[in-house]
């Protein structure tokens, strides 16, 4: 097992990158499309953004430490944590049939659910999984924009280093 992991914003999005399929959204994403950080006003509609790691030691009482490593080298720790996926569909102007907007976020969350679900211990990791799924609509903004957004959990055992 690792000592520290890749940032798991970039493993996220790299697996996103990798396995997403364009034929089954109405508009095409590349992969700058595809992004850690928040929205990219730059880059307009559609895009997906990977964010906001919060990550904690899971159990392990006051010391954190699940175990000892087998060699006496220190402590093991689980890991446990989150990213933000939201996957901005746009306005309906930014689309040519009408409600091709939410059309978009549908299609945009079912590929997010379904390249990250079927992909569940990319790289160091022990799992990563889907987690909710929220709508955003934005009102304020017009026309309406709209957006979906996922927690992403991820889990890892830090192990302590070795000589």
């Amino acid at each position: 097992m690792p000592e520290t992991i890749s940032d798991p914003k970039l493993t996220v999005r790299n697996t996103l990158r990798d396995l997403w399929d364009n034929s089954v959204v109405h508009e095409s994403l590349g992969d700058r499309d595809i992004h850690t950080g928040w929205y990219d006003d730059g880059k307009g509609f559609p895009q997906v953004a990977v964010s906001n790691r919060d990550e904690n030691v899971a159990g392990g009482g006051q010391t954190g430490f699940s175990a000892i490593a087998g060699d006496g080298a220190g402590g093991v720790q689980s890991r446990t944590g989150t990213v933000l996926v939201t996957a901005f569909a746009g306005s309906r102007e930014d689309y040519d049939i009408t409600r091709g907007q939410r059309l978009q976020a549908e299609q945009m969350g079912n590929e997010v659910s379904r390249v990250l679900g079927h992909n569940q211990s990319p790289s160091e990791y022990l799992t990563l999984a889907v987690g909710p799924r929220t709508d955003l609509v934005d009102d304020d903004a017009s026309p309406t924009e709209y957006a979906v957004q996922f927690q992403v959990r991820y889990t890892w055992t830090k192990e302590p280093p070795r000589n």
